[in-house]
C-alpha cells in the first residue's frame, strides 16, 4: 500500500494541497510530460535514469515511509515509522534538492501500528496518527506547520486498529478516518474538525481487509473507498461508493487475483480517472483495473512479475503523465522494478534497479528534488532509508524539423472604386423685386390736389336757442 493518500475535490483548498502535495508524482498522473528546451530539442524522464541510491540513516529499524509536506515550504518531507515495539518515529525535513535535515524524533504514546496524515483539528496543518499496536485505540500528534508536533490525542476504539487512511467522507471540509481492524472490518471514524472523533461505523466491506485506497471513482465530488486484503486469500477488489454524508452505497466486488498483498490507486492512462493495481502473490503478476469515471473498472488486466515481489507503489517516474508501477522484491540482485506506463492503461516490460539494500520491506514514491518526477524511497536492511532520484535529460530530436510552409504571394490591391458623382439640379433664382426709379435732384415736388370742402352756412330760424 502506498503512504499518500490524496483526497478528492470538495474540501478546504489549501488543507488538500498541503495533505497531498506529493499526490500528483506519487499516485496520480504527473504533472509534468517535458520541459522546455531549445528547439529542436527533447526533454524526458525514463526509468533507467534513475540515479544511484543515496543512504539516509535514520537510527531505527524502518518498516514504511509517508511523503507529505511538514513544515509547508512546499518541499517532500519523510516520516519514517519503525516496525515492531517501537514508540517513536523519525521525520526527515525536505530540502529541495534530493537531501534532507538531520532527522528529528517524534514519541507516541504506544507501540506504532501504521501511520497516516491528515487535517483533522481544521487549522491547516498537516497532523500525524498512529495506530496503536496491539490495543484498540489510535493516536493523533496534531501538527504545528514547522516540521513538529504537540502532544497525542488518543481515542479508544472497538478493535485494534491495523491500518487507517484519511479522507472527507461526510463533505463537511473536516478529515475522517477509514480504518481497517483486527476482524478484518472496515471502519470509518467520522471527524468533529477539532481532533476528535465519534464512534467507529462498520461500512459492510467483506472482512479479511487490510489495504484501503480513498479516491473519487465515480466523478460525483464525494469520498469514495476500494479495499482489499492479504488475510486468508483475498481474491477481490471490493469499492464503496460515498453518498457524501459519512454513509456508503452496497459494494460492489471486482477479481483481483488470488492471495493479494499490494494495493494502489493511480491514474494508469492520464484520463484524470483514478484507477487501481493489486499485486497477486499466488500469480506472480500485477493486475490492473482501469477505471471509468463512473465508479465501474474494466475487465482487470494481468502483468507478469518477479516471483518474489512482495509489495507494490505507483508514481510517474518517466514523465509521461501516466503514473508508473513499482514492485518492490524481496531476496533478489535487482531489488525493485519498474513497469512503465504507455500512457493507454497498458505497461511496457519490466526493468530492474539495484538500490544496495537487501530484504526491501517497504517502497514508495515523492518528488523530493522538486523536478515534477517521482523518485523512488526504498526501506531494507539497516538502519535508514535509500532514495534513489528521477534523472531527467535533454536530447536532440531525431524527427527533422518540417521545411516551413511555401508562402503566397499577396494579390496586388484592387483600384479604388470611384463613386459616381451626382449632380443637383440647377435651382432657378428667385425674382428680385422691382426697383423704383430715382427722381432727378431738383424736381418739381408734385402739386398736392387739396379738396375743397363747401362749406354750407346754416341758417338759424326764430326760436332756435
Amino acid at each position: 500500500m502506498n503512504t499518500s493518500h490524496p483526497v478528492p475535490p470538495g474540501s478546504t483548498a489549501r488543507r488538500r494541497r498541503i495533505v497531498s502535495l506529493l499526490a500528483a508524482v506519487t499516485l496520480t498522473s504527473g504533472a509534468l510530460a517535458a520541459t522546455a528546451a531549445p528547439a529542436q530539442a527533447l526533454t524526458t524522464c525514463a526509468p533507467g535514469l534513475l540515479g544511484p541510491a543515496v543512504d539516509h540513516p535514520v537510527g531505527i529499524t524502518p518498516n514504511r515511509t509517508i511523503t507529505t509536506d511538514l513544515n509547508e515550504d512546499g518541499h517532500a518531507d519523510l516520516i519514517v515509522s519503525p516496525g515492531g515495539t517501537s514508540t517513536s518515529l523519525q521525520v526527515l525535513l525536505g530540502v529541495g534538492d534530493g537531501g534532507f535535515q538531520a532527522p528529528a524524533t517524534v514519541t507516541v504514546p504506544e507501540y506504532i501500528g501504521s501511520p497516516a496524515v491528515g487535517d483533522f483539528d481544521s487549522d491547516d496543518h498537516v497532523d500525524l496518527v498512529v495506530t496503536n499496536y496491539n490495543d484498540p485505540s489510535f493516536s493523533v500528534l496534531p501538527g504545528n506547520g514547522d516540521g513538529t508536533f504537540r502532544a497525542a490525542v488518543t481515542t479508544s476504539t472497538v478493535e485494534t486498529v491495523y491500518s487507517a487512511v484519511s479522507g472527507d467522507f461526510d463533505g463537511d471540509g473536516a478529515d475522517d478516518l477509514a480504518t481497517t481492524n483486527s476482524s478484518g472490518s472496515v471502519h470509518v471514524l467520522l471527524g468533529d474538525g477539532d481532533g476528535t472523533f465519534q464512534p467507529p461505523v462498520d461500512t459492510g466491506a467483506g472482512a479479511a481487509m487490510s489495504e484501503i485506497v480513498v479516491r473519487d471513482f465515480d466523478s460525483d465530488g464525494h469520498t469514495d473507498l476500494a479495499v482489499t486484503g492479504s488475510f486468508m486469500n483475498v481474491n477481490s477488489v471490493e469499492v464503496l461508493l460515498g453518498d457524501g454524508d459519512g454513509t456508503f452505497q452496497p459494494t460492489a466486488f471486482y477479481p483481483g487475483g488470488t492471495n493479494l498483498w499490494g494495493f494502489v490507486g493511480a491514474d494508469f492512462n492520464a484520463d484524470g480517472t483514478p484507477d487501481l493495481a493489486t499485486l497477486d502473490a499466488t500469480t506472480n503478476s500485477v493486475v490492473v483495473l482501469i477505471g471509468e469515471g463512473d465508479g465501474t473498472f474494466r475487465t482487470p488486466v494481468p502483468y507478469a512479475v518477479s516471483s518474489n515481489a512482495n509489495g507494490l507503489a505507483a508514481g510517474d517516474i518517466d514523465g509521461n503523465g501516466s503514473a508508473d508501477l513499482i514492485v518492490r522484491e524481496s531476496g533478489v540482485v535487482d531489488a525493485f522494478s519498474v513497469l512503465a506506463a504507455k500512457g493507454d492503461g497498458t505497461f511496457q516490460t519490466p526493468v530492474g534497479f539495484d538500490p544496495g539494500r537487501a530484504n526491501l520491506t517497504w517502497a514508495g514514491t515523492g518528488d523530493f528534488n522538486g523536478d515534477g518526477g517521482a523518485d523512488v524511497v526504498v526501506l531494507g536492511d539497516g538502519n535508514g532509508v535509500s532514495v534513489m532520484l528521477t534523472s531527467c535529460t535533454t536530447v536532440p530530436d531525431p524527427t527533422p524539423p518540417a521545411p516551413p510552409a511555401p508562402t503566397t504571394p499577396k494579390p496586388a490591391p484592387k483600384p479604388p472604386v470611384k463613386k459616381p458623382v451626382v449632380k443637383k439640379p440647377a435651382v432657378a433664382p428667385k425674382p428680385k423685386p422691382p426697383v423704383k426709379p430715382k427722381q432727378p435732384k431738383n424736381a418739381p415736388k408734385p402739386k398736392q390736389v387739396q379738396k375743397k370742402v363747401k362749406q354750407v352756412k346754416l341758417k338759424w330760424g326764430k326760436g332756435a336757442s
